[in-house]
């Protein structure tokens, strides 16, 4: 094996090593706690632990009705004219919220440590 090839190697064997534990690090991470803020009219109305809930239950808002489950949280039903909240689906991290602009709620992910989103840290 010529010498270049086995730089080579190492070079990609420490990539795949790094990448290894920073997907490892991450999924730790998000083990933690995760927490989803409802927003109404741009006010934080409800904080809940999704890592706590033990039974899913349902939260009714102005025109709006939402199911936490463990781990995840979505709009079930709404009375907005074009139901995409509800078709958006459940969430269970950071990286898409869930809004329903006709009724002005927004539904976001997250950590435990503060109100600051999982994906991107702001």
């Amino acid at each position: 094996m010529k010498k270049s090839t086995k730089i080579l190697a190492a070079c990609f064997s420490i990539a795949a090593i790094t990448a290894a534990a920073g997907i490892i690090y991450l999924n730790v991470r998000d083990g933690n706690g995760k927490y989803a803020c409802i927003f109404e009219d741009g006010v934080l109305v409800h904080k809940i632990d999704l890592t706590r809930v033990s039974k899913p239950y349902t939260l009714e808002m102005d025109g709006n009705i939402i199911l936490v489950e463990k781990g995840q949280i979505s709009i079930v039903e709404a009375d907005c004219p074009d139901k995409l909240c509800i078709k958006q689906g459940a969430i269970q991290d950071g990286a898409r919220p869930i809004v329903c602009l006709p009724n002005n709620v927004v539904i976001k992910i997250t950590d435990d440590v503060s109100d600051v989103d999982i994906t991107t840290g702001v």
